[in-house]
C-alpha cells in the first residue's frame, strides 16, 4: 500500500463490523494490531496451517459471536511475544536492515528523515518521519523527549536538571528535554527496568 499501511486504513473505519487478520513480514506491529482488536497476526511467509487456524477462529466467531475466543487469541498473541526481543525493519538505500530495538539509543528527526543512533556508534538515515518510529517503538521503553528526539529510556545514564533539563545517553551524547515533557520523562525513568 503506497504511502499508507493497514493501520492508516483501520483508523478511518469507525466501529468496524468485521474481523482483521494481519499478514506482515514484520513482528514489530503485533502490539499495535492487538490495539486494533486483530483476530490474528500472521508472519510472512504464511504457513498454510496457521492460515487455516486463523480462518477457523473467524468461523467460530461468526457462529456464536463469542468474545472469549477473541480474548483467548489476544492472550495467546501476548504470550508468544513475551521474552522476544523487538526487531524492527528500517528501509535503507539497498533494502531493509533489521535492528534490535534494544540496540537503538535514540532517533532524531531531520526534516522528513530520521537519523537512528545505534550502540557501537553506527548511524542510519531513513526516509521516514520520527512519528512513525515513535508509534512503532512506544511499547519498548522509548519516549519522545522533544519534538525532534525519541530516546530509548534504557540508554539514559543521567538526567540533568534545568528548565526542561537534558539527558545523557549511553553513547555520551546529551539530548535536550522539552519543558512540557519533563515531568512525564521523570515519571517514566522511575519505572524503567534496566
Amino acid at each position: 500500500m503506497p504511502f499508507k499501511n493497514g493501520f492508516s486504513l483501520l483508523e478511518k473505519v469507525k466501529n468496524p463490523e468485521f474481523e482483521v487478520i494481519f499478514t506482515t513480514a514484520y513482528n514489530d506491529y503485533a502490539i499495535k494490531a492487538i490495539k486494533f482488536s486483530a483476530l490474528d497476526y500472521l508472519l510472512k511467509p504464511i504457513e498454510v496451517d496457521e492460515l487455516k487456524a486463523a480462518i477457523a477462529k473467524l468461523e467460530r466467531i461468526e457462529k456464536n459471536s463469542n468474545t472469549k475466543i477473541k480474548s483467548d487469541a489476544i492472550d495467546l498473541l501476548l504470550a508468544n511475544l513475551k521474552g522476544k526481543s523487538a526487531k524492527i525493519a528500517v528501509p535503507t538505500f539497498d533494502g531493509l536492515q533489521m535492528l534490535n530495538a534494544e540496540d537503538i539509543i535514540k532517533c532524531v528527526a531531520n526534516e522528513s528523515y530520521t537519523q537512528i543512533y545505534l550502540v557501537g556508534g553506527q548511524k542510519i538515515m531513513v526516509s521516514r518521519l520520527l512519528k512513525e518510529y515513535e508509534e512503532l517503538l512506544e511499547n519498548y521503553n522509548f519516549f519522545r523527549i522533544h519534538n525532534s528526539t525519541l530516546i530509548n529510556l534504557k540508554h539514559v545514564t543521567k538526567y540533568v536538571k534545568g528548565e526542561g533539563g537534558y539527558v545523557v545517553m549511553s553513547d555520551g551524547e546529551s539530548c535536550e528535554v522539552s519543558r512540557r515533557k519533563k515531568n512525564e520523562l521523570l515519571s517514566k525513568l522511575a519505572l524503567v527496568q534496566m
